[in-house]
């Protein structure tokens, strides 16, 4: 049995890189909470919000690369 019919590359990249979509998606719209889940309630100031936008916004494309490698 080869390795590719084991683990799927295709259906892997694919579902991984959904997940890294749907989490860009979310860590754009919740940037509040996840500052606060990262930094702590107490440490958070005006710009951590924006800040952790920018990350996930900064992710989503990887996210696109996977799904279009797949295909």
């Amino acid at each position: 049995m080869d390795i590719k019919e084991i683990l799927t590359p295709k259906n892997m990249l694919i579902a991984l890189g959904s997940i890294v979509i749907l989490m860009s998606l979310w860590g754009m719209t919740h940037g509040d909470e996840w500052a606060e889940i990262g930094w702590g309630e107490d440490n958070v100031l005006a710009h951590d919000e924006a800040y952790e936008e920018m990350w996930a916004l900064h992710l989503m494309p990887l996210g696109v690369m996977a799904i279009v490698t797949a295909l």
